[in-house]
């Protein structure tokens, strides 16, 4: 059985390309429950909208992260990436391309202890300007730090204007 605590509800309502959630990773719990809904870019060309952490402090960490990402185009064949040497998780809020929005779920463990690595999962949708594609994702933060929050970003210079971010703690019974 487990329990979920809403930590943080955050309404997209102007345009911006980088949102940070701070200050809702504590120890108070191990894993987190990301949920998207209604990422809307300005434009119609596709972006990758992705996702780097904030230390406690609000900074962004922009190196040391790890991923592989499925890719599940409707239109064409499943492709797979990856990388280990990243600056950000690609596409862990999925992809958009200005018109129907962008979703995810995304789970993060461990990332307020100092003394462990954070890992994430991710499942997202969006459209990669012509079908919709889906992205199942894994992830590790490769370095022991105290993670206090999150940033949903957008990598093509093409802001995002609309949509909301819940976060919750997760409790599991034993």
């Amino acid at each position: 059985m487990s329990n979920l605590r809403l930590l943080n509800e955050t309404t997209i309502s102007s345009s911006t390309s980088a949102l940070s959630i701070t200050d809702v990773f504590s120890a108070d719990f191990d894993i987190y429950k990301i949920v998207a809904s209604g990422i809307l870019l300005v434009g119609t060309t596709q972006t990758n909208l992705s996702m780097r952490l904030l230390n406690t402090s609000g900074s962004v960490l922009t190196s040391n992260y790890d991923y592989a990402t499925l890719e599940c185009n409707a239109n064409t064949s499943f492709t797979e990436s990856r990388s280990t040497s990243a600056t950000l998780w690609q596409n862990f809020f999925g992809k958009d391309d200005g018109a129907e929005g962008s979703s995810a779920t995304i789970y993060v463990f461990n990332p307020y202890s100092s003394s462990s690595y954070t890992f994430a999962l991710s499942q997202s949708a969006g459209d990669n300007g012509t079908a919709l594609t889906m992205y199942k994702s894994i992830g590790v933060y490769h370095q022991t730090e105290s993670i206090g929050g999150f940033q949903l970003l957008e990598t093509a210079t093409r802001p995002f204007d609309e949509g909301s971010i819940k976060t919750y703690g997760l409790r599991v019974d034993t």
